[in-house]
């Protein structure tokens, strides 16, 4: 319920609201054990973070996240986290990682045929092209 509220919070552009949404659904999914409902928090926060242009505060979610998508061997889900680490770092002015992070994130959704994957070639050009 939380993560819904947090969810039309965002949509709304009420973006502080649905930080404080998201958060209280981390805390209580991570206090019951429900993998499921923390990773749907994790998510949502980082957007909402992105959102804000806290690019930082989104980057410390992605984290844990793409750690969580990596343990489940989610490649399609690890590709779209890195994407967004990768936005993170372009924002937070180090190129290299975002690089990296968009590189990594090509090569796995590639891999799985998703077709989020031109959005993340798009993202590499425009990232090594801020390194020339």
């Amino acid at each position: 319920a939380l993560g819904t509220l947090g969810y039309f919070y965002h949509s709304l552009g009420k973006f502080d609201k649905a930080v404080a949404k998201y958060n209280e659904g981390v805390d209580i999914a991570q206090e019951i054990g429900d993998q499921q409902y923390l990773v749907s928090a994790w998510s949502g926060l980082g957007q909402a973070y992105m959102a804000q242009k806290k690019y930082q505060e989104a980057f410390d979610v992605f984290k844990p996240l793409y750690e969580h998508y990596w343990q489940i061997k989610d490649t399609r889900q690890q590709g779209l986290t890195l994407y967004n680490c990768s936005i993170c770092a372009a924002n937070l002015g180090d190129a290299k990682k975002a690089v990296e992070f968009a590189e990594a994130s090509v090569r796995m959704l590639a891999h799985v045929d998703d077709p989020n994957v031109e959005n993340a070639r798009a993202l590499l050009e425009q990232v090594r092209s801020s390194l020339s």
